[in-house]
Order: structure tokens, then sequence, then C-alpha cells
């Protein structure tokens, strides 16, 4: 008999489960017990007047208090002066609380508040702030306002200094504004404030250094929190690998499989007939030593306006995904810092949801690693150089002998294309009848290059330039080394060597000399300024991703994807969680073997808040709009000493073509415990189309 437990059973379960234990500390540290050297207003003494307040406190103040690593943090206090009395008092129409890694120093807090800002920026509470009485009594007082978090925020001291912003909008305020305690001794606060009061909320902040408001964090440790994450992790993908692997070319097509066994990354099989760029150039007089920065299938698809603005529909959801060269530091903060920290940045791949997908919006506008070296299965030091889901998504990664049955119809019309570019250092080894044999038209690594066949089958024609470096707007010097080619709507993205240019930079090919703008955001923001990168971080690899409608679609006969996109019918979306918002990751991804057709889920990451501890996890499904929750397959247990950060667990479901969900959608959705009990995680749900 089939189970069919009920939401609401499933909730009162977790809902069981007493909360983690939680920790405290006291910023600037040494004033847990003693008394601030001097008192201010601000920020919660200002009254209804208007206010946006940051405080930036120096990373030694958690550090030096035993907190050496990740720890999530779930509230703040903030208490009076000594011998001043609270007023119940409240801001009646609600404040803002917003936690960021800065990426300035504390001593080098800016009056552009932006700019303190990190780029992982959370509003953790928006909403009424209010407190009771409490007497007056001699310093230190106890803390007795509180603001308990609506979203909890990671921090890490090891990247930098944490920022606490308050804004509180002009209102009605009801109560006394009190004085808050305040440390100011130089050497000891390490902090600095930057405050609009007057004019709020136009005008420049005002910096004043060696001024700590004390707070007290309350927290809990963190687990390591280095597993991947967001929609592509674990995916098979297609890699080229600078300068190769033993017993290969920096051409070679090297396929990573779903899922996360660690196994090295394998090449196509070198054979006329499969999309291998080494095998084809090979033919047509490929010289040694030449260096392919980037390829695509020109099956990207560029979610932008004319004016390299994104457009996202308004039922779809896309991403980019990119990797970065060695030695990429990443900005304050950041998944990509937190990657270059443990090391290997340049073999690890990251992914970037773009703003305005139909996606859940806690994930929106966020970066994650997608694969880290390890997972791709490269070893240290090697650098990702090139990437492209389409050639391998979905399809029989088993054997990687052939291409499976209907792939000329995922890569659209009659014709397969290649297309790729050269590095400008080995651009002059390039035949001359690759660039065209004509003087006029001299050999550069901004030449974009392409191949083509006719058939599946089909030889593979000789390489032809597909846009001269004049066409984009740039000079024969430059280099592209990221390239998105999206044919069905005339755009390309692409990326250049070194900084000088923006990284990524977007070109509509319907327009004749249309030139390279940057890809910005709807707010006119880069989108290079907004994925985390730091300021000298180059990208070295580019694929972009768009799923129009297809894990919301209906399924078209076999092997048409939704919308006729392979990226779509092979790659499930998160969706909204049953329990708040889940803390943890879940993916899931089409597979075909042998003619089956199979969906990988994975669930990576565990409850969040007791560090590695044995745990069970278990998966359910639930069936279009409907709720009930079905089990399926085992309940699994955590492996609390895993090879992969975050211990990935997988389900492969099966769906026969006469199963009788066929053409239905059906999301997965994870849960996760820990053995104690005191700790709950739901995985994002994620809804494919079967």
């Amino acid at each position: 008999m089939t189970m069919r437990p009920s939401l609401g059973v499933l909730c009162a379960a977790f809902a069981a489960a007493p909360a983690p234990a939680q920790a405290q500390l006291v910023i600037p540290a040494g004033m847990a017990t003693a008394e601030g050297s001097t008192a201010n207003l601000f920020p919660w003494g200002r009254g209804g007047l208007g206010l946006l307040h940051q405080c930036v406190y120096d990373s030694s103040h958690f550090t030096s208090q035993g907190v050496t690593g990740p720890i999530v943090i779930t509230g703040l206090k903030w208490r009076p002066n000594g011998n001043v009395a609270l007023a119940a008092s409240s801001y009646t129409a609600g404040c803002t609380v917003k936690l960021s890694t800065s990426p300035l120093d504390h001593a080098a807090a800016s009056t552009t508040f932006a700019s303190n800002r990190g780029a992982d920026l959370t509003t953790c509470y928006s909403g009424v702030v209010s407190w009771g009485p409490q007497a007056a009594q001699p310093g230190p007082a106890p803390f007795g306002i509180s603001v308990p978090f609506q979203t909890s925020f990671l921090y890490d001291p090891a990247l930098g200094d944490l920022n606490i912003e308050c804004d509180l909008p002009v209102q009605t305020f009801a109560g006394s504004g009190p004085s808050l305690d305040v440390h100011a001794v130089a050497g000891q606060a390490l902090a600095s404030r930057v405050y609009l009061s007057t004019g709020y909320p136009g005008g420049v902040g005002v910096v004043n250094g060696n001024h700590a408001v004390v707070v007290e964090v309350t927290y809990v440790p963190a687990a390591a929190n280095d597993e991947s994450r967001g929609p592509l992790a674990g995916a098979a993908t297609a890699l080229l690998v600078d300068g190769g692997l033993p017993g290969s070319a920096d051409a070679e097509t090297r396929v990573h499989r779903n899922g996360f066994t660690l196994a090295p990354t394998v090449a196509l099989p070198p054979s006329s007939t499969q999309v291998d760029l080494r095998t084809v150039l090979q033919q047509w007089n490929a010289p040694p030593g030449l260096d392919i920065d980037d390829i695509s299938l020109g099956r990207d698809e560029v979610l932008a306006d004319a004016s390299g603005e994104l457009l996202v529909p308004s039922n779809a959801w896309g991403l980019i995904s990119f990797s970065l060269k060695q030695g990429a530091t990443g900005a304050p903060g950041t998944r990509i810092a937190r990657e270059a920290a443990l090391g290997n940045v340049g073999s690890a791949l990251f992914s970037w949801v773009l703003p305005g997908s139909n996606y859940p919006p806690q994930l929106l506008g966020r970066t994650e690693r997608s694969h880290s070296a390890s997972e791709l299965g490269l070893p240290a030091g090697a650098e990702v150089d090139a990437v492209d889901f389409p050639v391998v998504f979905g399809r029989d990664q088993g054997t990687l002998t052939t291409i499976e049955p209907g792939f000329l119809t995922l890569i659209g019309g009659t014709a397969q294309t290649i297309y790729f570019t050269v590095s400008s250092a080995t651009a002059n080894l390039v035949p001359a009848f690759w660039w065209g044999n004509s003087t006029a038209n001299p050999a550069s690594g901004a030449n974009i290059l392409r191949v083509a066949r006719t058939a599946s089958s089909g030889a593979w024609g000789p390489p032809t330039v597909f846009r001269y470096w004049f066409q984009l707007g740039l000079q024969q010097s430059d280099d592209i080394d990221g390239l998105a080619v999206d044919i069905a709507n005339n755009k390309l993205l692409f990326s250049c060597v070194g900084t000088a240019r923006d990284q990524f930079l977007f070109v509509d090919m319907s327009a004749d000399g249309s030139a390279a703008v940057p890809l910005k955001k709807q707010d006119g923001t880069p989108v290079s300024q907004s994925i985390g990168k730091g300021q000298n971080d180059d990208v070295d690899a580019i694929c972009t991703l768009d799923p129009i409608g297809p894990s919301q679609s209906t399924v078209p006969p076999p092997g048409v994807p939704p919308g006729g996109d392979d990226f779509g019918s092979s790659c499930g979306a998160p969706s909204a969680g049953l329990l708040g918002v889940p803390s943890i990751n879940a993916t899931a991804f089409r597979r075909h073997v042998g003619g089956q057709t199979w969906f990988d889920s994975w669930m990576m990451g565990w409850p969040p808040l007791t560090g590695v501890t044995p745990g069970v996890a278990v998966l359910y499904m639930t069936v279009g709009n409907d709720l009930t929750l079905f089990p399926v397959g085992p309940i699994q247990l955590r492996n609390t000493n895993p090879a992969v950060p975050g211990d990935p667990l997988l389900f492969s479901f099966q769906v026969p073509p006469s199963y009788w969900l066929t053409s239905q959608t059906v999301t997965f959705r994870w849960a996760a415990i820990d053995a104690g009990f005191t700790a709950i995680a739901e995985a994002w749900p994620v809804r494919v189309a079967l």
C-alpha cells in the first residue's frame, strides 16, 4: 500500500523538534561585562525622524572570541547606556536591518553607503521594531532592544569585516528614544559608523571612526558550507581544460557526468561524428600548440534586450555559468572569495541566477559554486578554459560512444555548428585559410571562428570566421576567452582577457556593426559588478542557459524537449518551500541510458545549524499542484566524514515511456534532520517535467 502522509502531519513532526542551541557574543570584544566609553542615540534612539545607519566592525571582534570559522547570525540586541531606562517604544511603520561582509576595512569606511555593502548583503529583518520597559541600572545594562532575524546571515570573519545596517524611515514613533551604549577608545573600538540623519533619505553619509555601538550577536556555528550549490550543482557538462590534461590536448572535449562521484573527466571518443573540436580541427591542419579559448554550440540563450539589459520572459528563468582564471580573489564575503581561500578557484564552475527570473526570490542574483575541481575530476592547478552544458545535458553519459538519438533536433535545424576562439598568443599559428586568406582580415584572438556540418553523421567543414574583431567593436589586440553564442536570437555574450574591458560584453548581432556593450541588470548595474568577482578577476569561460517554461510545460513528443530547449527539459527548477525558506540545496537532471530515461535528484548539505552530526534524509514527491506527499526511495543516513563536502545524496527516478505520470510535472522534496531532532532542514524543492 502506498503511503500518502499529509502535509500537516509532516509539518507537525518538524515543528515538534526543539530549536538548535544558540550562542551569544558581544561586539566590540571586551564589552560583554564592561560599560562602553561613551553613548549615542543612534540607531534606535533617533525616533521617527528618519535615519540610515551603518556600523562596520573589525573581524577581530569575532576571531579574538573564538569565532574563527563561519557562523549563522540569527539575531541582534542593543543595550541602553548605563543608568538609562527603556520606555516601552515602537517604530510603528517598521524598520529594516541588513547585514553584509564589507568590501572595505572598517578604518576605510566610505561616506557612500553602497561602497560599504558587501555582495552578500542580506535583509535579515523588515518590520515593526518594539521593546518593552527596562529600569535604569549602572552599566553595563541588559540588552533590552532585540531584533530576532527573519532571515539568518552566514558570516565568515576570514572574509572581511561585518557591516550592520539599520534603516529607520520617517514614521510615527511611539515611546522614548534611548541613549545607547557605545565604545570609542582607539585601538579597542575597531569600528566605524556611517550615518545619514538630517535630510534623510537623500544626501551623503557622515563617517565617524573609532565608534562601535555595543551589540550582542546571537549565532550558531555553521557547518563547513563548502558544498556546491545552485541549480547546476552536480550537472553533467562538457569542458575544455587550459593546457590540456595528460595524454590530451587543449581543444579536447572532456565530459563530467551527472553527480558527485569525483571520477576524472573523460574524453569524448575521438570520432569524426562527435562534437569534439580537437578531432575536427586536426582534420583541417590545426597546428601543434594551438590554444582554444572557449566554445559554444550556438545553443546559449542570452536573455537581454537590444541594449544589453537583462530581459527574462515572465515564464522563464535563466542563469550564467562561468569560470575564472587561477588567481581570482572574489569580492569579500562572496562564494568566489570562499573558493579562492579553498584553492583551485580556476578549476571550479560558478552559476549566477538572473534577476527577474521566475524563481524563488531568495535565490535571485546569487552566485554559487556549482562544481569544484574535485567534482569535475580535474587535477590541482588545472584551469577550466571552456564550458558548454548542451553538449551532454541529458545525453547517454554512460558510454559516450554515440550521441543520443534525437541530438540533431536538440541543437536546432539541420546544421550543427561549433563556435570557438583561439588565444592571441597562438592566433598567428592558425592556417591562413581559416581567416579567409585575406590580408584585410588579419589573425586575431578577438575573431570568432566556427566549424559546421549539415547532418549528425556528416563530415565537418573547414573553420571559417563567424565574426571579425572589428565587427564586434573590438581591437585586433583584444583576446576573447569566454564565449556564449545565441544563434536563435542573434545575440552574443563574451569576455576578453584582462580587465581593461567589462567582463560580460553583449552584442546584438541583428544590427550590423553593433559594438559590444556591458551586459547590465534592470537597474543599469553591470552584471560584472554583481556576480561577486574581485576587481582584477578575469572571467575565463561563459555558458548561458534559459529553460523557457520547461518544468511547467507539457512534454512534447519523445526526443523533442519543451520549446526545443535541451536545457529546459533536462534541468529541474527550484520552487518555494513548504516549511518556510529552505536552507539546503537540491537539484535534478534528466539522464538517458540505453533508451531509458531517468531523473537523478540530488540533495547536498544538511541542517546547517548543528555542524557535522549524524542525521537522516528522506525524499518525497508531489505531482502537479497537489501537495500530497509520496515518499520515494529509502531513508538515507548521513556520512559524517564524506569525501564530497555536503555529503550529497542521490535518488534516481526511472521514467518508463508508458508511466502514468508522463507529461506531468513532479516536484522532488528532500528533508533532512539530525539524529537528536534538534535541527530540521528542507531542501529547495525541484520541479521537473517528466
